[in-house]
């Protein structure tokens, strides 16, 4: 993955005109970014770090019924006022340090999370169990792509 790619992947463009100085960065590098970039609140390092002067702004997303998360999804909320939910991490391969927020809203019935195949969570179990409103787990996958640590 390039690092136009990896731009991409990190953001979602909630603001048209950061969008469209992206683009104008990239047609007048022809599509090759050179590295360290600035620019306004954001700058890229040699190694492909992205460092954001300010606030972060990520899509939350609430589960009321079991399903998958993705890796487009940055923080969820679990609700169990109507069903057991379990939620499916997704892969750790492809996918070296990605950041999932996961908060249990209502635990009137069970909230679970349960991790991609035999891919193992903090604790090297495969599965976590909520327990408490208000409890939640910040992972990221480890550098190894084989599992998740708490950060």
């Amino acid at each position: 993955m390039n690092i136009i790619q990896k731009i991409r992947k990190l953001f979602t463009f909630t603001d048209s005109s950061l969008e469209t100085q992206l683009n104008e960065i990239i047609r007048r590098t022809n599509n090759v970014l050179q590295l360290p970039l600035s620019y306004g609140n954001y700058s890229i390092d040699m190694d492909g770090t992205v460092h954001i002067m300010g606030g972060l702004y990520a899509p939350i997303r609430r589960m009321t019924t079991s399903g998958s998360i993705t890796v487009a999804d940055f923080s969820i909320e679990m609700d169990g006022s109507v069903n057991a939910v379990i939620a499916t991490l997704p892969t750790t391969v492809g996918n070296r340090g990605k950041i999932v927020h996961i908060t249990a809203v209502n635990i009137l019935n069970t909230l679970t999370i349960t991790s991609f195949g035999s891919q193992l969570l903090p604790d090297g179990a495969t599965s976590f169990l909520f327990r408490a409103v208000g409890e939640s787990l910040l992972i990221q996958v480890n550098s190894d792509e084989t599992g998740w640590v708490v950060i």
